[in-house]
C-alpha cells in the first residue's frame, strides 16, 4: 500500500489569507474606537483565552505602526 498523499490543485489556484482587526490591530479603546467582541468575551471569562492572555497582551499593530 502506498501511504503517499499528494494534493494538487487547479492551473491558476490562488491562495489567499485572511484576518481580523481584534487580531492584529488591538488598541480597541484608543482613538475614539470602542471595545470589540473579543474583549467582551475576554473580560467576562478570560479562563477561556489560551494562558488567560486576550487581544489587549497580544495585538500591538496599532500602538506600534499607528
Amino acid at each position: 500500500m502506498n501511504s503517499e498523499v499528494r494534493y494538487e490543485f487547479p492551473e491558476g489556484f490562488w491562495w489567499g489569507a485572511a484576518t481580523s482587526a481584534a487580531q492584529s490591530e488591538g488598541a480597541s479603546n484608543e482613538d475614539g474606537k470602542s471595545p470589540h467582541i473579543y474583549d467582551q468575551w475576554y473580560a467576562e471569562a478570560p479562563e477561556r483565552f489560551f494562558n488567560q492572555v486576550g487581544s489587549q497582551d497580544t495585538s500591538t499593530f496599532y500602538d506600534l505602526l499607528g
